[in-house]
C-alpha cells in the first residue's frame, strides 16, 4: 500500500468515526481544515514518519501531499489545532476501538519527555515527574501511560499523568462494566477490586502469565514502530498529550485496516 492509498483509507475510516464526536465550539477563527482532514493528518504522522518531529513531518506533508489537503494551514496554526483537539482525539480513540467488549488486558509504561537532570530545571512539563524507563535502564522526566487493550486488539481506554498506574486505573474503571480484566500485581487492591465486582460486575484477575504478553507486544510495537518513545521538540503538556493519543489512534487504525504489524 503506497502512502496516497494509505492516506485515503485512513481518511475514509476517520470520516465515519468523526460523525460520532460532539465538538465543542471554540473561540477564535474557524480552521479551513475539516475535522476529518485534521485527524487524518495527525494519525498519518506516526504511520509514515514516526521518528521525526512534527515540523519536519509538516514540511514533508506540505511538499508532497498538499494537493490532497489544499487548505492545510501554516505550521503555527497546525500546532494550535493539535493542542485544541486533545479531548477530541481521546473520543476518536474510543470510537475506533471496542469500549463495550467483554475482555480487557491492562498495563502501563513510561513516556519520556527529556532526561531527568533537565526536567528539574525546564520551564515546560512541570506536571511531569521522574519516571524509571525499564528499556533504557535509567530515570527520565516524563509520565506514566496506562493502556487498556480490548479482546479485538484495539485500545479503547488510555490515560497519561504523573500518577501511578493503579491510581489512573481507578479513574478509568468508571467507564467499565460487565467485563473481565487481566492485570499484573501492580493493580492489586482487594477492597477496590471487590467494589468493582459488586458495583460494576468488573472482575480483575491478577496474572503474570502469557495472557498479558499481548499488550506487552502492543506497547513494544508503538514504541519501536510508531515513535511513542521518541517524541521530541514539543514543549507543551497538552500538545504532547495530543501526539501520544494520536499514536494510540494510529495503532487502532492499523488494526482496523488489517495492516501488517
Amino acid at each position: 500500500m503506497n502512502n496516497v492509498t494509505l492516506i485515503t483509507s485512513v481518511y475514509v475510516l476517520v470520516d465515519d468515526a468523526v460523525k460520532q464526536i460532539k465538538f465543542k465550539p471554540k473561540p477564535g477563527p474557524i480552521s479551513n481544515l475539516t475535522n476529518s482532514e485534521l485527524f487524518t493528518i495527525m494519525l498519518i504522522r506516526p504511520m509514515i514518519m514516526p521518528f521525526c518531529d512534527v515540523k519536519r513531518f509538516y514540511n514533508m506533508f506540505k511538499a508532497n501531499y498538499l494537493y490532497l489537503f489544499p487548505k492545510l494551514p501554516s505550521y503555527k496554526h497546525f500546532l494550535k489545532l493539535y493542542k485544541s483537539n486533545k479531548d477530541n482525539i481521546l473520543q476518536l480513540m474510543k470510537i475506533l476501538a471496542s469500549p463495550n467488549a467483554f475482555g480487557f488486558v491492562i498495563d502501563g509504561t513510561t513516556i519520556s519527555t527529556m532526561e531527568s537532570i533537565r526536567g528539574k530545571f525546564a520551564q515546560s512539563f512541570r506536571n511531569a515527574r521522574k519516571v524509571y524507563c525499564t528499556s533504557k535502564k535509567k530515570w527520565d522526566w516524563g509520565y506514566e501511560l496506562l493502556l487498556i487493550l480490548d479482546q479485538y486488539g484495539t485500545l479503547p481506554f488510555a490515560s497519561m499523568s504523573k500518577e501511578k498506574e493503579n491510581v489512573q486505573f481507578k479513574e478509568l474503571s468508571k467507564e467499565l462494566k460487565d467485563s473481565l480484566i487481566l492485570a499484573d500485581r501492580g493493580f492489586r487492591g482487594k477492597e477496590f477490586n471487590q467494589s468493582l465486582w459488586e458495583n460494576q460486575q468488573v472482575r480483575v484477575k491478577i496474572t503474570g502469565g502469557k495472557e498479558r504478553q499481548w499488550i506487552e507486544n502492543v506497547i513494544g510495537f508503538m514504541k519501536d514502530k510508531l515513535g511513542l518513545e521518541r517524541i521530541r521538540k514539543i514543549r507543551n503538556d497538552i500538545t504532547f498529550s495530543s501526539i501520544v493519543f494520536s499514536i494510540i489512534c494510529a495503532y487502532n487504525v492499523i488494526v482496523l485496516l488489517n495492516l501488517p504489524i
